[in-house]
């Protein structure tokens, strides 16, 4: 009873903006000018804290949150939350898991107001939700603080694991969770004695389990993922671009689930919001959507007029500015998104990819900048190279550090090096300790920039080789540099020199 309690005040609290949100969805133009007064009327405000996010050339950036900003993000998360309890009832009665990042070890400059607890990713809900979110969520204790992610993956396991009821999962890239289930094979016989004995090893007590430890055992020995939550409604991810395949992977173990894509949501703000039909519409309550039109062929923005979300044209590519009440004027994120039809007339939008040379194959959002800086750093502690570039391996699920030098350094004293200095995005270091990507592998390779010219040109000289390369799988366009290859064959025949 309370947790369905905890459930019904959660969905009741969502409620009203959901409501105003479906009364205004035939007049953008309306909710748009409705979210303006808001952050006119209450001002910027103090700031709470300051979330980190990573610098597009490589610093972080520490982005102010106040209580109008909050609001902004409670008007779009809410109507995502009360369209989840709409659609699927029995959530009511069941369990949820949302991920919880671990807390990076960054500087913390002067004037940077942290939250009182770091790990508390239940800051973006109001005060009543976040007190429910206590029944509500399972996480193992302090799971933002646990150093080890081989620690930190046990004890999420266990957490999840041991609620029968677990109704939603909510993570952001889906590879997350295939990690997660990789291990719960790979560590089956310790998750069955952790939950039948009660002692998980983290100094607390926990319930015996017997009959769950003897379920979770033959579910993991038949690998009938399934079959560990058979109350399972939802599975909560992103699905588009990168994530897609991943995406479809979850739908194939669960097929009973609703595999559901999240929106597009980012530290600054949030664009779009998921419908129960699995649509992304522009999230017209939370800030006010500008958008400015975009060529996938040139990679770059057609002109500099800035499109208002009435505006907006179906197949129309664009990327997006926010105005949002942090007291951010025309913030421009670096994501190209495509208008995929309308919701009665507020737009929906599908993410393509990021821009501006980003690549992201596990949400770490490398920048072409952040590879000059490490390059360039390098550099000062080792020698001088006459060939540099980080490239993704063909598993995507690391990247490669190709290089030349007269005075080559130690290929592992030279990963360990770039490994370091990548982890300062955040992003990054988060889809390592996550799993999500492996250790960046160091390639001496004599001779790369001739070979690099030469699979180019053709000619010896006059090409000068980018310190990030971005495979096809981040870019629509096939390579417009006047090559004699496509990206993806230079791709393949990179990874071969």
């Amino acid at each position: 009873m309370p947790l369905f309690l905890a459930n019904l005040l959660w969905f009741l609290s969502s409620l009203p903006d959901l409501l105003l949100f479906v009364l205004l969805l035939l007049f953008p133009r309306a909710a748009q000018r409705i979210a303006l007064r808001r952050r006119t009327a209450s001002g910027t405000g103090e700031v709470l804290f300051h979330e980190p996010t990573s610098g597009t050339t490589g610093a972080t950036k520490w982005i102010p949150f106040t209580p109008a900003l909050k609001r902004e993000f409670l008007a779009g998360i809410n109507p995502w939350i009360a369209l989840l309890f709409l659609r699927h009832p029995g959530l009511f009665w069941k369990k949820q898991y949302w991920s919880v990042s671990p807390v990076p070890a960054l500087q913390i400059p002067d004037g940077i107001k942290l939250k009182p607890d770091p790990t508390d990713d239940a800051s973006y809900l109001s005060p009543l939700q976040r007190r429910v979110s206590r029944t509500i969520f399972c996480a193992p204790y302090g799971a933002g603080r646990i150093a080890d992610p081989e620690r930190h993956a046990f004890l999420t396991l266990l957490a999840m694991l041991s609620a029968r009821n677990l109704g939603l999962i909510s993570v952001w890239h889906p590879s997350y969770l295939l990690i997660l289930l990789d291990r719960a094979v790979e560590r089956t016989g310790e998750l069955a004695d952790a939950l039948k004995t009660g002692d998980w090893g983290d100094g607390r007590m926990h319930e015996p389990m017997p009959d769950r430890a003897g379920e979770v055992l033959a579910a993991l020995e038949r690998r009938d993922f399934a079959a560990l939550w058979r109350r399972l409604c939802v599975i909560s991810c992103w699905d588009q671009a990168r994530a897609a395949g991943d995406a479809a992977r979850l739908r194939t173990m669960f097929p009973r689930v609703d595999v559901q894509g999240k929106g597009l949501l980012a530290t600054e703000g949030i664009v779009t919001l998921t419908w129960h039909d699995g649509r992304h519409v522009a999230a017209s309550l939370s800030h006010t959507l500008h958008f400015r039109a975009y060529s996938e062929t040139e990679d770059a923005s057609v002109d500099d007029e800035l499109i208002p979300l009435d505006k907006v044209r179906k197949d129309g590519v664009y990327t997006v500015f926010l105005s949002t009440g942090n007291g951010s004027d025309l913030y421009l994120l670096n994501d190209v998104v495509r208008c995929s039809g309308f919701l009665a007339r507020t737009p929906c939008f599908d993410f393509l990819y990021r821009s501006g040379g980003t690549c992201d194959l596990r949400g770490e959002k490398l920048h072409t900048g952040q590879a000059e800086r490490l390059i360039a750093e390098l550099e000062r502690r080792f020698s001088l190279f006459s060939f540099a570039m980080l490239i993704p391996a063909r598993t995507l699920d690391r990247y490669v550090f190709l290089y030349d030098s007269k005075s080559p350094p130690d290929r592992d004293t030279l990963a360990d090096a770039v490994e370091a200095v990548l982890k300062r995005n955040i992003y990054y270091n988060d889809a390592r300790y996550k799993g999500q990507l492996k250790p960046v592998e160091a390639r001496f390779r004599p001779g790369a920039m001739a070979a690099y010219r030469a699979l180019k040109t053709g000619v010896s000289g006059g090409v000068k080789p980018p310190p990030l390369f971005i495979p096809p799988a981040m870019r629509s366009d096939a390579d417009s540099s006047g090559g004699n290859a496509t990206v993806a064959e230079l791709w393949a025949r990179l990874l071969e020199i």
